[in-house]
């Protein structure tokens, strides 16, 4: 289908052009920034990849996107346009081959791709006036909590994803800080707005937000945009790319009889999102079972609408710097929390979601710290003491953060512990036998990229059974009948898909390698 190739041809243009830009801007941020801050950030990093190295490795979706996502390569057009994520196929592709399509290699690089996307956090903060410290302790809420050490160690586009978004409102803020706009960042802007249009199509909104109030500041402070033949040429190069990108993406959603206008209390959505299912569970056991399945309004409300009012309040004051970031975050933050509706069927089912959820909020932060300074500033507090229990408020969470990682360590869901096998026997199987399934699977594709053998030696065929054939025909005989259990796992079923014919119960299965009778 041409679409594919078109779509194809604006994304293999577009990753490199955001990838330099958004590079060009933290190596120059980097060299201007202090010392001691850029230190403060790094021992965050290593902070945040011991989180992530040490949780075990997930599936991070239902319905089999992980493996649908997994199974894709960048050369087969066809097959590729039929998953509704693609930009981060184009991100991931590069470590596939480096790497001879290790699993190993590409969780390494999910778990450590959130140290760029810190980097790139704290800088747009900074770019847009923001203090140090609070710019510190932005960060560390955002990437020392407990969601964010689960989703890097899936094997799905999630780091991915979280990378796009944050790399995307970064360009923006670093727009923001610049006097006039030039030709290169409508470049930058509009690869960074059709990367995202690619992978997380609910979000472009938030960016037209961001682009809207970058207008209206610049406009307001005289500085002229898009007067230059050029730039205007490129603002409208860049919407015709735009257009199929957001045409493909809005057809499937329609397909996929998705509810576009759907609104949702955003106060009722906060509660559960960030105060439920994320800070709440910090200070509590967290079984299986003890997850909301519904919610009333909450605390939430209060402390949502206290943000608004400081916001409100900070954007306000005509003295106060990045009124208008401060102002399109807000908003964005209401808008996420219109789009984000709790959906879960089981313990950690979107937990995704409300990763991407904490990024406008945890923007939010330094602007709600300058305002509560605002407000104290007749209260002596020595520069000491703030340190003090900004340290202490850092290392606290950080600790009820991989706490509660390590006890959600057991809630695991059949993909998960079937993807824990598929890592460890990759190498081995790969090496001696030629992978085959007898069985429709959306694992057929990630199986035939990442256990292909190009050996031109004959090679001994092993069969691959898959927990969602068990789960969803109910035939727990299958070994009996066909094949002899070679290297497989057996554990009690836990939720795998929401297709309606898999069952719930927790039965035991066995996928894994089989050797055909």
């Amino acid at each position: 289908m041409m679409l594919n190739h078109i779509l194809k041809l604006i994304l293999e243009i577009c990753w490199p052009v955001m990838l330099f830009f958004t590079f060009k801007f933290l190596i120059s941020f980097i060299k201007r920034e202090h010392k001691a801050a850029i230190i403060c950030l790094a021992i965050i990093g290593i902070t945040m990849l011991y989180g992530n190295f040490t949780a075990p490795v997930r599936g991070g979706y239902d319905n089999n996107h992980d493996f649908q996502s997994m199974g894709k390569r960048i050369s087969n057009t066809k097959i590729l346009f039929l998953f509704k994520e693609v930009s981060p196929i184009f991100l991931k592709s590069p470590i596939d081959i480096a790497s001879n399509y290790s699993l190993a290699a590409l969780l390494t690089f999910n778990r450590a791709l959130p140290l760029l996307s810190l980097f790139l956090f704290y800088a747009g903060l900074r770019s847009i006036g923001s203090g140090i410290i609070s710019s510190l302790l932005a960060s560390v809420f955002l990437f020392l909590n407990f969601h964010l050490f689960l989703n890097a160690s899936s094997f799905s586009t999630t780091s991915a994803n979280f990378f796009i978004l944050i790399s995307s409102f970064t360009a923006f803020s670093a727009c923001f800080a610049k006097q006039k706009i030039v030709c290169e960042d409508i470049i930058w802007l509009f690869s960074a707005i059709i990367i995202t249009s690619m992978a997380r199509i609910e979000t472009v909104p938030a960016l037209f937000i961001m682009g809207i109030g970058l207008l209206y500041e610049k406009g307001k402070v005289k500085v002229p945009i898009l007067n230059s033949f050029s730039s205007k040429f490129l603002s409208i190069l860049g919407t015709i790319c735009l257009m199929p990108c957001l045409y493909f993406q809005l057809f499937r959603l329609s397909c996929n009889s998705i509810k576009l206008a759907r609104i949702n209390n955003p106060f009722i959505v906060f509660n559960m999102q960030m105060i439920e299912e994320n800070l709440a569970i910090l200070f509590s056991p967290v079984p299986a079972e003890a997850f909301p399945k519904n919610s009333d309004i909450g605390i939430g409300t209060f402390i949502f609408i206290a943000i608004i009012i400081c916001i409100f309040f900070y954007v306000k004051d005509k003295r106060n710097s990045g009124r208008i970031p401060a102002l399109a975050y807000l908003l964005t933050a209401i808008y996420f929390s219109i789009i984000y509706y709790w959906q879960d069927n089981y313990p950690l089912h979107f937990m995704r979601h409300r990763l991407f959820f904490m990024i406008p909020f945890a923007a939010l932060i330094p602007f709600l710290l300058r305002h509560i300074n605002n407000i104290i500033s007749k209260i002596k507090i020595s520069r000491q003491l703030k340190y003090f229990f900004s340290a202490f408020f850092c290392i606290s969470y950080f600790l009820l953060n991989i706490s509660t990682a390590k006890a959600l360590n057991n809630e695991l869901r059949s993909n998960d512990l079937e993807w824990a096998l598929l890592l460890k026997e990759q190498k081995f199987i790969r090496e001696k036998y030629l992978v085959t399934t007898r069985i429709l699977s959306a694992k057929q594709d990630m199986l035939n990229l990442y256990y292909r053998n190009d050996s031109s030696k004959p090679l001994k065929r092993i069969i691959y059974m898959p927990s969602d054939y068990i789960t969803r025909t109910k035939k727990r005989n299958w070994e009996v009948r066909y094949a002899v259990p070679f290297r497989t796992i057996k554990f009690k079923h836990a939720f795998h898909t929401t297709f309606p014919n898999e069952t719930h119960e927790k039965i035991i299965i066995q996928p894994g390698f089989y050797l055909p009778k």
